[in-house]
């Protein structure tokens, strides 16, 4: 009687314990890297697990093949790629079991290995005139010529770096042929010289190639609106159209109006050869004015406090009421660019050598480099949104977050246009020779991250902040 009392005892206390065991299944995700991203060397596979009760292990496949397991929270695996084939496809998947013993799987990863510094293709032009343009389906728009007869079109390039189509801008004897910029309905305006003329004009040109209007007197690299509206300069000031084509409103001024950079308030900033630097309202009222000889393009800051070169050798920081903030000695004048942190990148002098700098955004010298590279006047840097920094000298230069070197690439001649860097991470600089490259990279331009990756913003050429 006993034994059986014990007996319906246990039976009690299992169908009890059963009745309260934990029964849902953990909640697993892989957090990093994120689904339908491109990844290279060496990728930290971050999982979460979460669950009521505590997690007994957790395992990991890649391409399906079990590679690791993790006992209670797990670890990052660091997953080396250096074996695998260049853009080739991979996935992950992870496997939680609780202490409960239930199971729960996550969503299946897919990524691409890329190795950045890797050759994607090349173009052979006889000149590039400027920083490319990309369009929303990955179309690089370049100017430039094919031979040496002075002719200069707009090239439109496919993504596997063929000939989609040129079309002809005019007889570019006086090499005023702007990069081209491109409107939110993929519009391309590009500023070129009118036949055998010093004289110039800004030309729309649809996604197809084909011509839709031109205006003859102006010119300089347009910028472009939110609301798609072309800002250009000529002789006497800064004019602003529709997209149609339709004059919106004319700024008159005394000289030539350049390097018109527009800021996310709408604030228009631009350079004048009567020795000014002017910012108007969006109204077109006059903001301010600053007294100096701007030279090359403009980068816009978080705080709408605004970057350049003076042609006197200084870069200059002038805040949102248009007094000077502080000036740094520069004597390379390549066009600055804003990067994690505020911090400005440009090129200078450092006990006598000439280097590749980062300045704060209050003026103090934060880093210089990298060893043995010389600036080039004609390119600027570009930042990564991995924060990857690219600078281009005789080789293409990837640094990572320490400003160390992640790899190089080298080219056939000393590069002579801005940096371009792809919504797929293509990295694209032309050099001297008239090659265009495009080289893998991991991220687009941190254009959510930073104020100003590039010259001219984004890889549109906007030349306006903001994302």
């Amino acid at each position: 009687m006993r034994g059986h009392c014990i007996i319906m005892f246990l039976l009690c206390v299992i169908m009890f314990s059963s009745g309260c065991r934990d029964r849902e299944p953990p909640v697993i995700e892989i957090v990093s890297p994120i689904d339908g991203s491109r990844v290279g060397d060496s990728v930290s596979v971050v999982i979460e697990v979460c669950d009521k009760s505590d997690i007994y292990y957790t395992d990991l496949y890649i391409d399906e093949i079990y590679v690791d397991r993790f006992y209670g929270e797990p670890d990052t695996y660091f997953w080396c790629t250096d074996s695998l084939q260049h853009l080739s496809e991979h996935t992950l998947y992870a496997e939680a079991v609780d202490a409960a013993f239930n199971t729960a799987g996550s969503d299946v990863i897919s990524v691409t290995v890329v190795h950045p510094g890797t050759l994607k293709w090349t173009f052979q032009f006889e000149r590039v005139y400027g920083c490319p343009a990309i369009g929303s389906d990955g179309t690089v728009y370049v100017t430039g010529t094919l031979s040496d007869n002075g002719y200069c079109y707009l090239f439109a390039l496919n993504i596997d770096g063929t000939l989609k189509w040129q079309c002809h801008l005019g007889h570019d004897v006086y090499g005023l042929c702007s990069e081209p910029s491109i409107g939110p309905d993929g519009t391309i305006y590009v500023c070129a010289p009118m036949t055998n003329s010093p004289y110039i004009y800004l030309a729309a040109i649809h996604p197809t190639g084909a011509p839709l209007w031109e205006i003859e007197g102006v010119g300089r690299c347009p910028a472009i609106g939110s609301d798609g509206a072309v800002y250009v300069g000529s002789d006497d000031g800064l004019y602003v159209y529709e997209p149609n084509g339709e004059l919106r409103w004319h700024y008159l001024l005394s000289g030539f109006a350049y390097s018109t950079a527009i800021s996310m308030d709408g604030t228009i900033f631009f350079g004048c050869t009567d020795g000014n630097v002017y910012a108007l309202n969006p109204d077109t009222t006059l903001k301010w004015t600053y007294s100096v000889e701007l030279y090359g393009e403009i980068a816009i800051g978080s705080d709408n406090t605004i970057y350049f070169n003076s042609t006197d050798g200084h870069l200059c920081a002038v805040g949102s009421d248009g007094t000077l903030k502080w000036q740094y000695y520069s004597t390379y004048m390549v066009s600055p660019v804003i990067g994690f942190g505020g911090l400005i990148y440009t090129a200078g002098s450092v006990n006598g050598e000439g280097c590749y700098i980062a300045l704060d955004p209050n003026g103090a010298l934060v880093w210089s480099g990298p060893s043995g590279v010389w600036p080039n006047w004609r390119t600027a840097c570009a930042v990564a949104a991995d924060t990857t920094l690219y600078i281009a000298s005789d080789n293409l230069y990837a640094l990572g977050p320490g400003h160390q070197f992640n790899w190089s690439y080298e080219l056939d001649m000393s590069a002579n246009i801005p940096i371009t860097v792809g919504d797929d991470g293509t990295v694209y600089v032309g050099t001297w020779s008239g090659r265009l490259y495009a080289i893998s990279g991991l991220a687009p331009l941190a254009k959510a991250d930073c104020s100003w990756p590039k010259v001219r913003h984004d890889d549109m050429n906007t030349g306006r902040g903001g994302y």
